[in-house]
């Protein structure tokens, strides 16, 4: 038997880190638990034969290019890559890129589901190589947020990548919904 030393013993800095960690994946299982009831309701409530789906589609993917922005602005003031941005505290920046975050990946879900659920055209249209690369770019970046730290240097290029799929998805929705 060996005895605990202090510097083998957890300090109560990790303990907390690993709390946090787990609370946190947590809170990302219950909300992806919680989207995916409003997805299906969604894709209920507006059925593949209403013509106002389409619409629908596009105001949300409007609000989620809209958050794709926000995140763009809030990080580049954290990481002090712009001082267009109005200064604030990071605290405060980062709280809201990371809402804006969350509020942007569960509105554009959303927009992803109906449209994985609706009506396919056939054949390839750049709106959808678009869409799938963001669903993946978005999954990566999640799961490096989330347990692979070591990769986080790869985090701001898969954000704008993000940002990029997000607004590239809008515009070419938008362009065959409006012309």
């Amino acid at each position: 038997m060996t005895a605990t030393t202090a510097s083998n013993a957890p300090n109560e800095a990790t303990i907390l880190r690993d709390r946090k960690q787990a609370m946190g994946n947590l809170a990302w299982i219950a909300s992806a638990a919680v989207a995916y009831v409003v997805y299906v309701g969604m894709a209920s409530a507006f059925p593949v034969e209403d013509e106002t789906q389409p619409n629908i589609k596009l105001w949300f993917s409007l609000i989620a290019a809209v958050g794709a922005i926000v995140q763009l602005a809030t990080i580049s003031r954290v990481y002090n890559w712009s001082t267009r941005v109005p200064p604030g505290a990071v605290a405060t920046l980062s709280a809201v890129h990371r809402w804006s975050g969350r509020i942007t990946i569960a509105v554009g879900g959303s927009v992803a589901y109906l449209c994985m659920t609706g009506p396919f055209a056939a054949g390839f249209t750049p709106h959808r190589l678009i869409g799938y690369v963001l669903v993946f770019t978005v999954l990566v970046k999640v799961v490096i947020l989330r347990v692979a730290d070591q990769l986080s240097g790869l985090l701001p290029f898969l954000g704008l990548m993000a940002v990029v799929g997000w607004i590239a998805c809008f515009l070419t929705k938008a362009l065959v919904i409006w012309f």
